[in-house]
């Protein structure tokens, strides 16, 4: 398995308590309803929330384990990151946010901007480098922030809501490409989001978090054939309402 992950965390009175694992190359969505600790996942994986109890492991590499009190640093986790709302560097270029992540690990800026622009070139918006963040469009900044994520090489992606920003026409064309995105990319993928269509079209596997406990998970065909919540009984009516002419 690429990714086993127990998960015991306390953010203030709320509780998560999840266990879940993935194999190399497979795209996982985590849906369920606002506060039910979907995001709070990501965090911890990425090393943003401790855990109180339980262990990370990603391709058999230790990421952290309450009882042996292993904790890497967020930096040292191999995880590509996209937040929710894309947090580009509102004053620096496209460019040179591609090439932050290469830049804090060391690289000079001459070699980080230059594989900065390889993936600008990858992502088809080579000639927006120069541009800052105001100055794109929803789908051309959710290209440069997936640049961003990708250009450390990391052995797993973590997506927070990754059209929550967007208006419907850029949603279209950023859904387009994350999904090719993530079917080329060679680790684990984990995307939050709080709509059934994003997660039916980019998700191998939906896991359903409620309250802080993973109640179900499947492939979306099994989710949808059976759900366990009225929640997510309520987001298929939606789903299905919205398929009608």
């Amino acid at each position: 398995m690429s990714l086993r992950a127990d998960i015991h965390v306390r953010l203030g009175g709320f509780d998560l308590d999840v266990a879940f694992s993935a194999p190399t190359g497979e795209v996982l969505a985590l849906v369920g309803p606002n506060g039910a600790g979907k995001s709070t996942v990501l965090g911890a994986i990425a090393g943003l929330h401790p855990l109180r109890r339980g262990e990370i492991v990603l391709d058999g590499r230790l990421l952290e384990r309450v009882a042996t009190r292993v904790r890497l640093p967020p930096q040292a986790r191999d995880v590509g990151v996209l937040f929710q709302g894309l947090a580009l560097f509102e004053h620096l270029s496209a460019l040179d946010n591609v090439a932050y992540g290469p830049r804090a690990r060391g690289l000079d800026k001459r070699s980080a901007r230059a594989r900065a622009r390889t993936w600008l070139e990858r992502f088809a918006i080579a000639e927006l480098a120069d541009r800052r963040p105001a100055q794109l469009s929803g789908g051309q900044a959710q290209r440069v922030a997936l640049a961003r994520a990708l250009i450390v090489e990391p052995r797993m992606l973590l997506l927070d809501e990754p059209f929550v920003a967007l208006d419907a026409f850029s949603k279209l064309e950023a859904r387009e490409v994350l999904r090719e995105t993530l079917r080329a990319f060679s680790g684990v993928s984990l995307v939050v989001t709080h709509e059934l269509a994003d997660a039916l079209a980019l998700a191998d596997r939906l896991l359903v978090i409620e309250g802080g406990k993973l109640i179900q998970e499947g492939s979306p065909a099994e989710v949808m054939a059976a759900p366990a919540s009225a929640h997510l009984e309520l987001m298929l009516s939606e789903q299905r309402a919205d398929r009608k002419p």
